[in-house]
């Protein structure tokens, strides 16, 4: 959030442009991490038996709400905002995130409770991921 509203007070001239360059850098160190495990966190807390129904709703909410950021800075600057206003009010969609993630609860809960939950009256191992050991592959 920080680095939005310092980019949004910094980049406001053609002479800053370069500026770009340090701020793009920024977002990109710190939201990589994001990007690489977000998909490993939700996969974890999902029950096993269920996850190919959960990756559904992953990747449906991901496309459905990636457009709303793009959109809410088009409209300001389609309405004559400035367009450091539209780059700032990107950080609210980073505070709605931020709010539901400290709402989410506690990690290793989530994984316990999705490891208990049943499926046709069984329990769920750890392991429950299948393995390749099995399959005899033919030269």
């Amino acid at each position: 959030i920080l680095n939005t509203f310092l980019a949004a007070a910094v980049l406001n001239c053609p002479e800053r442009k370069y500026w770009a360059i340090l701020f793009g850098g920024v977002w990109g160190f710190f939201l990589q991490w994001i990007l690489s495990n977000d998909l490993t966190l939700f996969i974890t807390m999902s029950p096993p038996h269920s996850r190919a129904e959960y990756m559904g709703l992953y990747v449906f909410s991901s496309v459905i709400l990636s457009w709303l950021p793009p959109l809410a800075f088009t409209v300001l600057n389609g309405f004559g905002a400035s367009m450091r206003l539209g780059l700032a009010s990107t950080n609210l969609f980073v505070a709605i995130g931020l709010f539901c993630y400290f709402r989410a609860g506690n990690f290793e809960q989530a994984v316990e409770q999705a490891l208990r939950s049943p499926r046709e009256g069984r329990e769920t191992s750890k392991c429950a991921v299948p393995t390749y050991d099995a399959i005899e592959l033919e030269p």
